[in-house]
């Protein structure tokens, strides 16, 4: 492990081994102008086992003399490109051209436009060319640049660290770093090659850069000891391990920033050190240091991902009432989303009360999270007064309501009821066609789920326009085209309705004792016809409808082998409705059976009806040993 002292120095320190080269004793026999470096073994093998190549054997580039410009190429081709009057194949057309031409020709092409416009309206240009270009190239036009140019050497450093990526060839890197100038010009270069070299987990590479800045008596900065700070922490296994190495860092003479903070709080998250956080933030605090929108951030995803935890809520209060983010509605609303789809609530109404906190206009977006958290959350009566304000706009700071509004509350007004009252749902459907709103296809399933669920579904005319409307008008082109719609899936569709007639003839007087026709032709008409894929959910709707709501266990056993020549397994819900039908009609072992096999193919069981069914069969099956 690399001593902890490597990381703090006065200058660039001198890196040696743990096997020392007699040449390094040399440097310590005298008292050095640079700390010394030492390494330990625990670090990885294939840097212990290797020494660091002086950096004299780096070939020189000889600088060639640039003339009087002699331009070979066009230049009004550059500028059309520049103003973008080419086509993309124009375009690549011309990179082509401009690679076969040596580097001193290209540099005279571009010099004018270096010169005379703002890099940031060049920079874009350049690195597609750039792409184009051999390492030797990039490499010349590095050198002709003399110093000058840092932006686009910076670029052109970028495109020869995409080439060591792959070849891991150190040596391009190497005779790509200035050897002189002002540390705020060269560190730059010296900071990206140490980062790609620790991505790459290139540590002898690392030693390499280092050595070289030793050599060249560059001083290295906040970044560089942070790069190394990261090296660092790879091998820290415990969160005191960590806090030892920043206390080093302290011991040492480096001052801190936010960017070293950081570094250690992305470290305590990634090994969910939750406990350390606050220890950290304090630290923080006590060496007066600020959190930044970084911090923010990395606080924020961490809150995103473990929404429970009290240590990880707590430090993300702490720093987001503390600092100001930019872009903070669109960087909330992006956790939030996430919590939704996982329905974590309460901690996306958390991040929804510090989204509306804000006096400045908010989103349509954020009204419609609002919305769907609200319904999540049983609170559809909340939610209908939240649509009505964006409706009558009392406010002109609420945004106008779209066709994802009035989906999401009748959908939260279907979800949160046990019959629907379609008339309720009716009066917001009326609502959303007076706005001028377009049905979809979205809001068109959601109304047909509605009507199978409400209390008037014995209305099977009613149900059956309906679904022959949605299969009608599934593709129909609406003007205007939002991009809220979707394209429909008819599976879905299908299910529902196939659940209908299942459930629809169950709970008829006179068709009670009568399997239903009609799920099976809508099924033959899905997968034979329209060559739709069935989906577990299918399968599980046609053997609930045979096994538990008919008890034909046998048909519903013949529909799980026609359904696996289609592609369909069974899963936990399919075994539980088999095992169970089997159960109650006295078919001991074969419910047994189900179970075995389900386990022997799958996954441990994790329903607890299943979990009872099988505890009982365990029981059945001892007194029957007994």
């Amino acid at each position: 492990m690399v001593l902890r002292s490597c990381l703090y120095y006065k200058k660039c320190p001198t890196f040696s081994t743990k096997r020392t080269i007699t040449q390094a004793r040399n440097m310590f026999a005298v008292k050095p102008k640079y700390p010394g470096v030492s390494f330990q073994p625990c670090l990885p093998q294939r840097l212990a086992m290797s020494t660091v190549t002086s950096v004299n054997h780096i070939e020189k580039i000889e600088i060639p003399t640039v003339t009087k410009p002699v331009v070979t190429l066009p230049v009004d081709k550059l500028d059309q490109v520049l103003h973008k009057q080419l086509t993309p194949k124009q375009t690549v057309a011309f990179y082509r051209e401009l690679s076969k031409r040596d580097a001193t020709e290209i540099y005279n092409l571009l010099l004018p436009k270096l010169e005379t416009i703002d890099y940031t309206q060049l920079r874009h240009i350049l690195i597609d060319a750039a792409k184009y270009w051999t390492v030797e190239k990039i490499l010349t036009l590095m050198s002709l640049c003399n110093g000058k140019y840092v932006p686009w050497r910076l670029d052109l450093l970028q495109s020869l660290q995409s080439s060591y990526v792959l070849s891991k060839n150190i040596d391009h890197l190497l005779r790509a770093l200035p050897e002189s100038g002002p540390n705020c010009d060269i560190l730059p270069f010296y900071n990206s090659v140490l980062n790609r070299c620790l991505k790459q987990n290139q540590y002898d590479h690392l030693l390499q850069v280092m050595e070289m800045m030793k050599q060249r008596d560059i001083d290295p900065d906040t970044a560089t000891n942070n790069i190394l700070t990261r090296m660092q922490l790879k091998n820290c296994t415990t969160a005191e391990e960590s806090f030892k190495l920043y206390k080093d860092i302290i011991s040492n003479g480096v001052k801190p920033n936010p960017v070293t903070f950081n570094t250690f709080l992305k470290y305590a998250c990634k090994h969910k050190q939750w406990d350390m956080l606050s220890t950290w933030l304090d630290t923080m605090k006590e060496d007066g240091v600020e959190p930044n929108h970084i911090t923010v951030r990395i606080l924020f995803k961490a809150y995103v991902d473990n929404p429970t935890d009290t240590n990880v809520e707590e430090a993300f209060e702490r720093v987001s009432k503390s600092t100001p983010i930019n872009g903070k509605e669109k960087l909330l609303n992006t956790g939030i989303t996430k919590l939704l789809e996982t329905k974590q609530t309460k901690a996306a109404m958390n991040l929804l009360d510090k989204t509306f906190e804000s006096n400045e206009p908010l989103s349509l977006y954020s009204y419609n999270l609002l919305l769907q958290a609200l319904c999540l959350d049983g609170k559809v009566e909340l939610a209908q007064q939240v649509l009505d304000s964006m409706v009558t706009r009392d406010n002109n700071n609420i945004p106008q309501p779209d066709i994802v509004s009035f989906t999401t509350l009748i959908h939260g007004l279907i979800r949160n009821s046990t019959n629907t009252d379609i008339e309720q749902v009716s009066i917001v459907y009326k609502q959303c066609l007076d706005q001028g709103l377009q049905s979809n296809n979205v809001l068109q399933s959601v109304m047909l789920y509605g009507l199978i669920r409400s209390n008037q579904n014995m209305e099977v005319t009613k149900i059956k326009s309906m679904f022959e409307l949605i299969m009608k008008n599934k593709n129909v082109q609406r003007l205007p085209r939002l991009s809220t719609d979707k394209e429909l899936d008819e599976m879905i569709i299908y299910n529902m309705m196939m659940d209908f007639y299942f459930l629809h003839y169950h709970h008829s007087i006179t068709l009670r004792d009568q399997i239903p026709k009609e799920p099976f032709a809508l099924l033959q008409d899905a997968v034979e016809h329209k060559k739709l894929k069935p989906t577990v959910s299918t399968l599980n709707i046609l053997v609930r409808g045979l096994a538990i709501l008919n008890k034909d266990l046998i048909g519903a056993e013949k529909m799980v082998s026609l359904l696996k020549g289609k592609g369909v397994k069974i899963d936990e819900r399919t075994v539980w409705y088999l095992s169970k039908s089997a159960y109650n009609q006295g078919q001991i072992t074969k419910a047994r059976q189900w179970i075995d096999l389900f386990e022997s193919e799958h996954k441990p069981i994790e329903g607890s009806g299943l979990i009872d069914l099988k505890s009982i069969l365990t029981k059945w099956d001892k007194k029957e040993e007994e």
